[in-house]
């Protein structure tokens, strides 16, 4: 995965809770979505862009979030992929409903993203306002993701479905109720 993505991305504690404690490998676009790229792909392997030459078999994993934090987010992972991706991958669902869990899952994942790509230097030399959202929008992602907000505010989360399997057809776009 290039040297960039590497699975030391140097968090001593928890990225998330800051708790000491020995921390998981942790997927920062949640497994299910490498299972099914991995097991629906020609070749049954993926390749990334920073190594094109090299076959993969799974998402970046740094060591960033202790064992709490970790299941906290599997949790979510699961329940999105039972509820929502595969059975609308799978061509079961044309729509799925809504629940407030969903936002929770999406802003799981949007902090994982936004906070190991800072820690690898990815925002490096973007102007200061910049770097000042991506702080704020970390810092309320947080707050709510432990409760202490009741939503992300202006740093909210969009689900859109789209058609991805030919089960489902071009034409029949997945909606959300």
């Amino acid at each position: 995965m290039g040297k960039r993505f590497s699975k030391e991305i140097g968090f001593s504690n928890c990225a998330l809770c800051a708790n000491s404690a020995d921390l998981r490998q942790s997927h920062i676009i949640p497994s299910f979505v490498f299972e099914w790229l991995v097991n629906t792909s020609a070749t049954g392997f993926m390749r990334f862009g920073e190594a094109p030459n090299l076959r993969v078999q799974d998402g970046w994993k740094p060591k960033m979030l202790c064992g709490d934090c970790e299941q906290n987010f599997a949790l979510l992972e699961k329940r999105f992929a039972d509820n929502c991706f595969y059975p609308i991958v799978n061509g079961e669902k044309s729509q799925i409903h809504y629940g407030t869990w969903m936002l929770t899952f999406a802003t799981s994942v949007s902090w994982r993203v936004l906070r190991s790509f800072k820690a690898i230097g990815g925002l490096d030399g973007f102007p200061q306002n910049i770097l000042d959202a991506a702080d704020d929008a970390l810092s309320t992602w947080k707050a709510f993701l432990f409760d202490e907000e009741p939503h992300p505010g202006r740093h909210e989360q969009h689900l859109i479905l789209v058609a991805c399997n030919s089960r489902i057809g071009s034409h029949a776009i997945p909606r959300v109720r």
